[in-house]
Protein backbone atom coordinates (compact mmCIF):
# COMPACT_ATOMS: atom_id res chain seq x y z
CA UNK A 1 0.00 0.00 0.00
CA UNK A 2 1.11 3.52 -0.64
CA UNK A 3 1.14 5.96 2.30
CA UNK A 4 3.32 7.32 5.11
CA UNK A 5 4.80 3.51 6.19
CA UNK A 6 6.33 3.49 2.66
CA UNK A 7 7.73 7.28 2.45
CA UNK A 8 11.50 7.27 2.74
CA UNK A 9 12.75 9.34 6.05
CA UNK A 10 16.36 9.30 4.78
CA UNK A 11 17.12 12.01 2.30
CA UNK A 12 19.99 10.42 0.60
CA UNK A 13 19.48 10.25 -3.37
CA UNK A 14 20.17 6.58 -3.37
CA UNK A 15 17.61 6.13 -1.25
CA UNK A 16 15.10 7.56 -3.97
CA UNK A 17 16.31 5.54 -6.64
CA UNK A 18 15.97 2.45 -3.78
CA UNK A 19 12.74 2.42 -3.70
CA UNK A 20 11.09 0.20 -6.49
CA UNK A 21 7.60 2.26 -7.22
CA UNK A 22 9.61 5.54 -7.28
CA UNK A 23 12.31 3.83 -9.81
CA UNK A 24 9.22 2.65 -11.74
CA UNK A 25 7.43 6.31 -12.02
CA UNK A 26 10.85 7.81 -13.42
CA UNK A 27 11.21 5.61 -15.96
CA UNK A 28 7.89 6.03 -17.29
CA UNK A 29 8.25 9.96 -16.98
CA UNK A 30 11.88 9.56 -18.74
CA UNK A 31 9.93 8.40 -21.87
CA UNK A 32 6.87 11.13 -21.52
CA UNK A 33 9.81 13.60 -21.04
CA UNK A 34 11.70 12.84 -24.03
CA UNK A 35 8.23 13.00 -26.08
CA UNK A 36 7.45 16.02 -24.75
CA UNK A 37 11.05 17.62 -25.17
CA UNK A 38 10.78 16.51 -29.59
CA UNK A 39 6.75 17.83 -29.27
CA UNK A 40 8.34 21.36 -27.41
CA UNK A 41 10.97 21.79 -29.80
CA UNK A 42 8.78 21.03 -33.07
CA UNK A 43 5.64 22.32 -32.20
CA UNK A 44 6.74 26.27 -32.18
CA UNK A 45 8.95 25.76 -35.41
CA UNK A 46 6.05 23.69 -37.28
CA UNK A 47 3.73 26.43 -36.43
CA UNK A 48 6.29 28.96 -38.09
CA UNK A 49 6.96 26.92 -41.21
CA UNK A 50 2.96 26.73 -41.89
CA UNK A 51 2.35 30.29 -41.41
CA UNK A 52 5.44 32.05 -40.93
CA UNK A 53 3.76 34.05 -38.75
CA UNK A 54 4.91 34.88 -35.21
CA UNK A 55 1.68 35.83 -33.69
CA UNK A 56 0.24 32.37 -35.19
CA UNK A 57 3.36 31.05 -33.43
CA UNK A 58 1.61 32.36 -30.38
CA UNK A 59 -1.61 31.29 -31.02
CA UNK A 60 -0.21 27.70 -30.91
CA UNK A 61 1.35 28.32 -27.56
CA UNK A 62 -1.43 29.74 -26.15
CA UNK A 63 -4.03 26.78 -27.12
CA UNK A 64 -1.03 24.67 -25.47
CA UNK A 65 -0.46 26.30 -22.42
CA UNK A 66 -4.04 27.67 -22.07
CA UNK A 67 -5.98 24.51 -21.95
CA UNK A 68 -3.52 23.36 -19.51
CA UNK A 69 -5.16 25.44 -17.23
CA UNK A 70 -8.25 23.66 -17.22
CA UNK A 71 -6.55 20.61 -15.68
CA UNK A 72 -8.57 21.39 -12.76
CA UNK A 73 -11.47 19.62 -14.31
CA UNK A 74 -9.00 16.80 -14.70
CA UNK A 75 -7.63 16.81 -11.11
CA UNK A 76 -11.03 15.66 -9.09
CA UNK A 77 -11.00 12.57 -11.48
CA UNK A 78 -7.42 11.87 -10.39
CA UNK A 79 -7.41 12.02 -6.74
CA UNK A 80 -10.53 9.97 -6.41
CA UNK A 81 -8.57 7.42 -8.70
CA UNK A 82 -6.60 4.62 -6.29
CA UNK A 83 -5.06 3.02 -8.87
CA UNK A 84 -3.42 6.64 -11.02
CA UNK A 85 -1.85 4.53 -13.60
CA UNK A 86 -5.10 3.89 -15.64
CA UNK A 87 -5.54 7.46 -15.60
CA UNK A 88 -1.67 7.35 -17.68
CA UNK A 89 -2.75 4.41 -19.80
CA UNK A 90 -5.53 6.66 -21.29
CA UNK A 91 -3.89 9.62 -21.53
CA UNK A 92 -0.95 8.33 -23.21
CA UNK A 93 -2.72 6.35 -25.78
CA UNK A 94 -4.81 9.46 -26.89
CA UNK A 95 -1.68 11.77 -26.65
CA UNK A 96 0.26 9.06 -29.32
CA UNK A 97 -2.95 9.21 -31.38
CA UNK A 98 -2.88 12.91 -31.59
CA UNK A 99 0.69 13.31 -32.15
CA UNK A 100 0.92 10.87 -34.85
CA UNK A 101 -1.73 12.32 -36.39
CA UNK A 102 -0.07 15.65 -36.59
CA UNK A 103 3.04 14.12 -38.06
CA UNK A 104 1.50 12.43 -40.68
CA UNK A 105 -0.50 15.76 -41.74
CA UNK A 106 2.63 17.60 -41.67
CA UNK A 107 5.12 15.09 -43.68
CA UNK A 108 2.17 14.61 -46.37
CA UNK A 109 2.31 18.75 -46.34
CA UNK A 110 -1.86 18.76 -45.35
CA UNK A 111 -1.30 20.67 -42.36
CA UNK A 112 -2.68 23.71 -42.00
CA UNK A 113 -2.98 26.17 -38.97
CA UNK A 114 -6.67 25.37 -38.00
CA UNK A 115 -5.87 21.59 -38.00
CA UNK A 116 -2.32 22.36 -35.76
CA UNK A 117 -4.78 24.50 -33.36
CA UNK A 118 -6.87 21.59 -33.12
CA UNK A 119 -5.05 18.62 -32.48
CA UNK A 120 -2.16 20.67 -30.47
CA UNK A 121 -5.47 21.19 -27.98
CA UNK A 122 -6.63 17.64 -28.25
CA UNK A 123 -3.11 17.01 -27.06
CA UNK A 124 -3.22 19.62 -24.41
CA UNK A 125 -6.94 18.39 -22.94
CA UNK A 126 -6.09 14.68 -22.38
CA UNK A 127 -2.27 15.93 -21.20
CA UNK A 128 -4.34 17.97 -18.39
CA UNK A 129 -5.05 13.77 -16.65
CA UNK A 130 -1.32 12.62 -17.16
CA UNK A 131 0.03 15.84 -16.05
CA UNK A 132 -2.57 15.53 -13.08
CA UNK A 133 -1.38 12.40 -12.25
CA UNK A 134 2.45 12.96 -13.10
CA UNK A 135 1.90 15.58 -9.97
CA UNK A 136 0.02 13.49 -7.48
CA UNK A 137 2.20 10.15 -7.54
CA UNK A 138 5.36 11.54 -5.80
CA UNK A 139 3.92 12.37 -2.44
CA UNK A 140 1.84 9.02 -2.47
CA UNK A 141 5.38 7.31 -2.90
CA UNK A 142 7.72 9.76 -1.10
CA UNK A 143 7.67 12.37 2.18
CA UNK A 144 7.60 15.41 2.02
CA UNK A 145 11.32 15.64 3.60
CA UNK A 146 12.65 14.49 -0.11
CA UNK A 147 10.18 15.66 -3.00
CA UNK A 148 13.05 18.79 -3.53
CA UNK A 149 15.44 15.67 -3.74
CA UNK A 150 12.94 13.93 -6.18
CA UNK A 151 12.50 16.88 -7.90
CA UNK A 152 15.91 17.38 -8.51
CA UNK A 153 16.99 13.27 -9.56
CA UNK A 154 13.61 13.61 -11.95
CA UNK A 155 15.22 16.81 -13.43
CA UNK A 156 18.33 15.68 -13.78
CA UNK A 157 17.18 12.74 -15.60
CA UNK A 158 14.15 14.73 -17.15
CA UNK A 159 17.21 16.92 -18.38
CA UNK A 160 19.35 14.35 -20.15
CA UNK A 161 16.27 12.91 -21.71
CA UNK A 162 15.65 16.19 -22.85
CA UNK A 163 18.85 16.96 -24.32
CA UNK A 164 18.01 13.49 -26.23
CA UNK A 165 14.80 14.54 -27.11
CA UNK A 166 16.15 17.79 -28.24
CA UNK A 167 18.64 16.39 -30.18
CA UNK A 168 16.82 13.67 -31.87
CA UNK A 169 14.15 16.36 -32.50
CA UNK A 170 16.11 18.88 -33.62
CA UNK A 171 17.46 15.96 -36.10
CA UNK A 172 14.40 15.43 -37.48
CA UNK A 173 13.59 18.97 -38.23
CA UNK A 174 16.75 18.81 -40.22
CA UNK A 175 15.94 15.46 -41.85
CA UNK A 176 12.33 15.51 -42.25
CA UNK A 177 10.94 18.85 -41.37
CA UNK A 178 8.98 19.07 -37.38
CA UNK A 179 6.56 16.36 -38.69
CA UNK A 180 9.10 13.79 -38.62
CA UNK A 181 9.55 15.29 -34.64
CA UNK A 182 5.90 15.00 -34.38
CA UNK A 183 5.07 10.95 -35.24
CA UNK A 184 8.08 10.45 -33.04
CA UNK A 185 6.52 12.06 -30.18
CA UNK A 186 3.39 9.97 -31.23
CA UNK A 187 5.67 6.69 -30.46
CA UNK A 188 7.49 8.10 -27.28
CA UNK A 189 3.79 8.50 -25.85
CA UNK A 190 3.16 4.71 -26.87
CA UNK A 191 6.00 3.72 -25.12
CA UNK A 192 5.41 5.58 -21.58
CA UNK A 193 1.94 4.10 -21.84
CA UNK A 194 3.87 0.64 -21.84
CA UNK A 195 6.28 1.55 -18.93
CA UNK A 196 3.37 3.15 -17.25
CA UNK A 197 2.12 -0.12 -16.62
CA UNK A 198 4.86 -0.71 -13.69
CA UNK A 199 3.22 1.98 -11.56
CA UNK A 200 1.26 0.96 -9.07
CA UNK A 201 -0.37 3.55 -6.20
CA UNK A 202 -3.05 0.69 -5.25
CA UNK A 203 -4.04 2.06 -1.44
CA UNK A 204 -3.44 4.98 -1.51
CA UNK A 205 -5.75 7.87 -0.01
CA UNK A 206 -8.37 9.40 -2.53
CA UNK A 207 -11.09 11.97 -2.51
CA UNK A 208 -14.17 11.48 -1.76
CA UNK A 209 -17.82 11.71 -2.92
CA UNK A 210 -18.44 12.23 -6.51
CA UNK A 211 -16.19 13.90 -8.99
CA UNK A 212 -18.31 16.76 -8.75
CA UNK A 213 -18.38 17.36 -5.08
CA UNK A 214 -14.27 16.89 -5.32
CA UNK A 215 -14.39 19.52 -7.52
CA UNK A 216 -16.05 21.61 -5.13
CA UNK A 217 -13.84 20.67 -2.29
CA UNK A 218 -10.88 21.30 -4.18
CA UNK A 219 -11.95 24.90 -4.89
CA UNK A 220 -12.94 24.93 -0.60
CA UNK A 221 -9.79 24.88 -0.01
CA UNK A 222 -8.14 27.11 -2.21
CA UNK A 223 -10.22 29.58 -1.27
CA UNK A 224 -10.33 29.25 2.35
CA UNK A 225 -6.37 28.78 2.03
CA UNK A 226 -6.67 25.27 4.55
CA UNK A 227 -3.91 23.78 6.21
CA UNK A 228 -2.54 27.64 6.54
CA UNK A 229 -0.97 27.69 2.77
CA UNK A 230 -1.65 31.42 0.99
CA UNK A 231 -3.22 29.60 -2.04
CA UNK A 232 -4.22 32.79 -3.33
CA UNK A 233 -1.68 35.09 -3.12
CA UNK A 234 0.43 32.21 -4.42
CA UNK A 235 -1.97 32.15 -7.35
CA UNK A 236 -1.73 35.71 -8.30
CA UNK A 237 2.06 35.57 -8.28
CA UNK A 238 2.03 32.93 -10.17
CA UNK A 239 -0.19 34.08 -12.94
CA UNK A 240 1.90 37.33 -13.23
CA UNK A 241 4.98 35.17 -13.93
CA UNK A 242 2.98 32.84 -15.87
CA UNK A 243 2.14 35.76 -18.16
CA UNK A 244 5.73 36.60 -18.99
CA UNK A 245 6.79 33.08 -19.20
CA UNK A 246 6.28 32.22 -22.97
CA UNK A 247 8.09 35.64 -23.62
CA UNK A 248 11.50 33.70 -23.11
CA UNK A 249 10.20 30.42 -25.94
CA UNK A 250 9.26 33.32 -28.30
CA UNK A 251 12.63 35.42 -28.08
CA UNK A 252 14.78 32.07 -29.02
CA UNK A 253 12.55 31.77 -31.54
CA UNK A 254 12.87 35.59 -33.20
CA UNK A 255 16.51 35.79 -32.35
CA UNK A 256 16.62 31.98 -34.07
CA UNK A 257 14.90 33.41 -37.41
CA UNK A 258 17.14 36.14 -37.72
CA UNK A 259 20.61 34.21 -37.56
CA UNK A 260 23.10 34.21 -39.82
CA UNK A 261 24.26 30.34 -38.95
CA UNK A 262 20.76 28.83 -39.97
CA UNK A 263 17.45 29.52 -38.58
CA UNK A 264 16.87 25.53 -37.60
CA UNK A 265 20.59 24.88 -35.79
CA UNK A 266 20.62 28.25 -33.77
CA UNK A 267 17.21 27.41 -32.23
CA UNK A 268 18.12 23.86 -31.61
CA UNK A 269 20.97 25.00 -29.86
CA UNK A 270 19.96 27.58 -27.32
CA UNK A 271 16.65 26.12 -26.66
CA UNK A 272 18.51 22.67 -25.57
CA UNK A 273 20.93 25.08 -23.20
CA UNK A 274 17.40 26.82 -21.72
CA UNK A 275 16.35 23.57 -21.11
CA UNK A 276 19.53 22.10 -19.26
CA UNK A 277 19.98 24.90 -17.48
CA UNK A 278 16.41 24.20 -15.65
CA UNK A 279 17.61 20.51 -14.96
CA UNK A 280 20.71 21.80 -13.40
CA UNK A 281 18.97 24.26 -11.15
CA UNK A 282 16.84 21.30 -10.12
CA UNK A 283 19.53 19.39 -9.08
CA UNK A 284 21.05 22.12 -6.69
CA UNK A 285 17.32 23.03 -4.95
CA UNK A 286 17.36 19.35 -4.39
CA UNK A 287 20.55 19.44 -2.53
CA UNK A 288 19.46 22.87 -1.13
CA UNK A 289 16.19 21.33 -0.16
CA UNK A 290 14.99 25.08 0.71
CA UNK A 291 11.56 24.24 2.04
CA UNK A 292 11.78 27.21 4.28
CA UNK A 293 12.40 29.71 1.80
CA UNK A 294 10.21 28.97 -1.04
CA UNK A 295 8.69 32.34 -0.84
CA UNK A 296 12.30 34.12 -0.94
CA UNK A 297 13.47 32.21 -3.99
CA UNK A 298 9.66 33.02 -5.67
CA UNK A 299 10.43 36.65 -5.22
CA UNK A 300 14.65 36.48 -6.17
CA UNK A 301 14.10 34.12 -9.37
CA UNK A 302 12.38 36.89 -11.74
CA UNK A 303 14.75 39.35 -10.56
CA UNK A 304 17.60 37.36 -11.67
CA UNK A 305 15.67 36.16 -15.01
CA UNK A 306 15.20 39.83 -15.84
CA UNK A 307 18.58 40.86 -15.59
CA UNK A 308 19.92 38.15 -18.02
CA UNK A 309 16.99 38.45 -20.67
CA UNK A 310 17.99 42.07 -21.21
CA UNK A 311 21.85 40.89 -22.25
CA UNK A 312 20.71 38.16 -25.03
CA UNK A 313 20.42 40.85 -28.25
CA UNK A 314 23.72 41.72 -27.11
CA UNK A 315 25.09 37.82 -27.74
CA UNK A 316 23.65 37.05 -30.37
CA UNK A 317 26.84 37.50 -32.67
CA UNK A 318 28.48 34.73 -30.71
CA UNK A 319 26.96 31.10 -30.15
CA UNK A 320 28.74 30.68 -27.41
CA UNK A 321 28.07 32.97 -25.19
CA UNK A 322 24.43 32.88 -26.24
CA UNK A 323 24.49 28.82 -25.43
CA UNK A 324 25.86 29.97 -21.69
CA UNK A 325 22.95 32.44 -21.28
CA UNK A 326 20.42 31.51 -22.00
CA UNK A 327 21.51 28.04 -19.94
CA UNK A 328 21.69 30.72 -17.19
CA UNK A 329 18.04 31.81 -17.96
CA UNK A 330 17.08 28.65 -17.90
CA UNK A 331 17.68 28.16 -14.63
CA UNK A 332 16.76 31.21 -13.09
CA UNK A 333 13.32 30.79 -14.34
CA UNK A 334 12.71 27.24 -13.40
CA UNK A 335 13.62 27.72 -9.93
CA UNK A 336 10.43 29.80 -9.44
CA UNK A 337 7.99 27.01 -11.07
CA UNK A 338 10.35 24.10 -9.44
CA UNK A 339 9.50 26.20 -5.97
CA UNK A 340 5.85 26.93 -6.23
CA UNK A 341 4.80 22.97 -7.67
CA UNK A 342 7.12 21.37 -5.00
CA UNK A 343 5.73 24.03 -2.31
CA UNK A 344 1.84 22.16 -3.81
CA UNK A 345 2.93 18.59 -3.58
CA UNK A 346 4.64 18.99 -0.13
CA UNK A 347 2.28 21.21 1.78
CA UNK A 348 -1.12 19.21 0.13
CA UNK A 349 -2.54 16.48 2.34
CA UNK A 350 -2.26 13.01 -0.54
CA UNK A 351 -5.74 13.06 -1.40
CA UNK A 352 -5.94 16.91 -2.26
CA UNK A 353 -2.33 17.15 -3.92
CA UNK A 354 -3.81 16.64 -7.72
CA UNK A 355 -6.78 19.70 -7.05
CA UNK A 356 -4.01 21.60 -5.00
CA UNK A 357 -1.62 21.55 -8.01
CA UNK A 358 -4.35 22.56 -10.65
CA UNK A 359 -6.39 25.06 -8.89
CA UNK A 360 -3.42 27.17 -8.65
CA UNK A 361 -2.14 26.26 -12.31
CA UNK A 362 -5.49 27.08 -13.26
CA UNK A 363 -4.46 30.88 -13.08
CA UNK A 364 -0.48 30.28 -13.99
CA UNK A 365 -2.39 28.48 -17.47
CA UNK A 366 -5.32 31.61 -18.08
CA UNK A 367 -2.66 34.14 -18.19
CA UNK A 368 0.03 32.13 -20.18
CA UNK A 369 -2.18 31.84 -22.73
CA UNK A 370 -3.05 35.43 -22.78
CA UNK A 371 0.57 35.98 -22.57
CA UNK A 372 1.26 33.62 -25.58
CA UNK A 373 -1.07 35.73 -27.75
CA UNK A 374 -0.18 39.49 -26.73
CA UNK A 375 3.94 38.89 -26.52
CA UNK A 376 3.28 36.69 -29.97
CA UNK A 377 1.89 39.78 -31.53
CA UNK A 378 4.35 41.94 -29.86
CA UNK A 379 6.84 39.82 -31.59
CA UNK A 380 5.79 40.11 -34.35
CA UNK A 381 5.97 44.29 -34.66
CA UNK A 382 9.26 44.69 -32.29
CA UNK A 383 12.83 43.56 -32.55
CA UNK A 384 14.47 41.41 -29.99
CA UNK A 385 16.04 43.74 -28.19
CA UNK A 386 12.42 45.58 -27.46
CA UNK A 387 10.77 42.39 -26.37
CA UNK A 388 13.46 41.29 -24.31
CA UNK A 389 12.93 44.75 -22.50
CA UNK A 390 9.19 43.98 -22.42
CA UNK A 391 9.34 40.99 -20.90
CA UNK A 392 12.11 42.12 -17.99
CA UNK A 393 10.48 44.85 -16.99
CA UNK A 394 7.66 42.42 -16.46
CA UNK A 395 9.51 39.92 -14.74
CA UNK A 396 10.78 43.05 -11.95
CA UNK A 397 6.71 43.93 -11.72
CA UNK A 398 6.44 39.88 -10.95
CA UNK A 399 9.05 40.09 -8.29
CA UNK A 400 7.21 43.51 -6.95
CA UNK A 401 4.06 41.57 -6.52
CA UNK A 402 5.77 39.31 -4.26
CA UNK A 403 6.89 41.94 -2.51
CA UNK A 404 3.99 43.24 -1.76
CA UNK A 405 2.43 39.78 -1.17
CA UNK A 406 5.41 39.21 1.64
CA UNK A 407 3.08 38.88 4.47
CA UNK A 408 1.64 35.65 2.69
CA UNK A 409 4.48 34.11 1.07
CA UNK A 410 6.83 33.85 3.77
CA UNK A 411 4.25 31.53 5.26
CA UNK A 412 5.28 29.07 2.41
CA UNK A 413 6.84 26.65 4.15
CA UNK A 414 6.62 22.53 4.70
Amino acid sequence: MAGPKDALSVADWRSLLRNRRFALYLTSLSAGDIGYAVYAVAAPWLAYEVTGNFLDVGAVLASEFGLYAFSFVAAPVVDRTAEKRKVLIIGYALQAVAATAIGVLALTHRLDLPLLLGLVSAISLVWDFTWSTNNAIPPLLLSKEVLFRANGLSGMVSGGNQVTGFTVGGALILLTGPGGAMVLYGGLNALALVLSLGISTRGSPVAKGTTLEALREGWRSWWSEAHDRPLRSLSLMVAVQGFLAPGAVLLITELASRSLRGAQFTYGVIFTAFVLGGAAVGIALGQLNPRRGVGLLLVVSPVVSAGLLVLTPWLTSSLLGSTVLWFAIGAAMLVFEVCFMVYLQGSSPPELVARSVSNVYFFRGTARAAGSLVLGAAAAMLLPGALADIVAVGLLLVAGVGVVLWGSLRRMTF
